[in-house]
């Protein structure tokens, strides 16, 4: 009997994971590759972009930090306000206009040194607890294509359906 129940246990939780990722139908780190890998160059902050004001928080982040997101991008963020996450990636392989803003985060940022994803608000459900995941805690996707985060779709977490552009904005009209 006992055996019985340890091997319904094994079963049930080596399936468990693959049916929630397929009913969730959520993009994975797989879905968006690195390219490649490269030598560092420093962030392009200057006075006239629109980084200057977080000169500091970018210089720094970018010497403690390292490539940590998609091969050759060094992420840093800092608060806006509380809760908010704002920051940037730093192209590190090239040289003029290597910064790019993230999307604005409640509660920051998921990513892979080997893909160019980006989950925003990695995990709504540790910050609610009403049982209803407010849309400015949905997580959203996005991967990087050129100097742009391009918006894949957006759910409330594991196992719920991943709304599309159309859908999601549809939903947060709703709501406010």
């Amino acid at each position: 009997m006992l055996r019985k129940t340890f091997l319904a246990a094994v079963v049930a939780v080596s399936i468990s994971p693959s049916i929630s990722a397929q009913a969730a139908n959520t993009p994975s780190y797989r879905s968006f590759p690195t390219q490649d890998s490269i030598r560092l160059s420093e962030p392009d902050v200057k006075k006239s972009s629109p980084f200057w004001p977080f000169r500091t928080r970018i210089l720094n982040g970018a010497v403690t930090n390292g490539v940590i997101f998609n091969g050759k991008y060094t992420v840093v963020t800092w608060g806006c306000g509380l809760p908010c996450q704002q920051g940037v990636v730093i192209d590190r392989k090239k040289r003029d206009n290597n910064i790019i803003f993230l999307p604005l985060s409640m509660t920051g940022y998921e990513y892979s040194f080997n893909s160019s994803q980006l989950i925003v608000n990695p995990h709504p459900e540790e910050y609610n607890n009403t049982g209803e995941i407010p849309t400015f805690l949905y997580r959203e996707f996005y991967h990087l294509v050129g100097q742009t985060f391009v918006f894949d779709c957006a759910d409330k977490g594991e196992g719920t359906k991943c709304l599309d552009e159309k859908e999601y904005t549809a939903v947060v009209n709703e709501n406010n």
